[in-house]
């Protein structure tokens, strides 16, 4: 009887396999293989050798599983940084906004008081021009006058 075939991965190329005797008058006699001798050995060193894989595979998990947490805290800590600037920039962006319309406020109130000066010279440019114009006309008639009386 075969347990494991020899060209199993496992099996490292041994045999494990039982002969049993079934003409065997006692139950001593039923196995012509030293199990003790032949398998129990193979089978501990088999064992032994998948505990340490286990444990060293173990070991790599609890590594991994470190390193993976730590990963995990500093991409928790970045993220809030990066909350924590969009949060800057947003106020930033607002009390850039309040003070451009501030700033435009401003700009047009001054732009309007311009326009009243403007206004206001231009008719002050005006009176002038019709006050050259009566002073001349004044001039004129006192030259007038003037002319006559000689």
């Amino acid at each position: 009887m075969k347990l494991i075939p020899s060209t199993a991965r496992n099996a490292r190329g041994h045999d494990f396999n039982i002969e049993i005797d079934i003409r065997a008058k006692s139950k001593d006699g039923l196995l012509k293989s030293d199990i003790r001798k032949n398998i129990t050995p193979l089978l501990t060193q088999l064992k032994q050798e998948l505990s340490e894989i286990t444990i060293s595979l173990r070991s790599e998990y609890m590594i991994e599983n470190d390193n993976y947490e730590e990963i995990e805290n500093k991409r928790n800590e970045l993220e809030e940084v990066k909350n924590e600037t969009e949060m800057k920039i947003r106020r930033a962006e607002s009390a850039y906004q309040r003070e451009k319309e501030l700033f435009d406020q401003n700009v047009l109130l001054h732009a309007k008081e311009m326009d009243a000066m403007e206004t206001r010279l231009v008719m002050l440019r005006d009176t002038a021009l019709d006050e050259a114009k009566i002073t001349a006309a004044k001039r004129r008639i006192s030259e007038s006058i003037h002319m006559k009386g000689m």
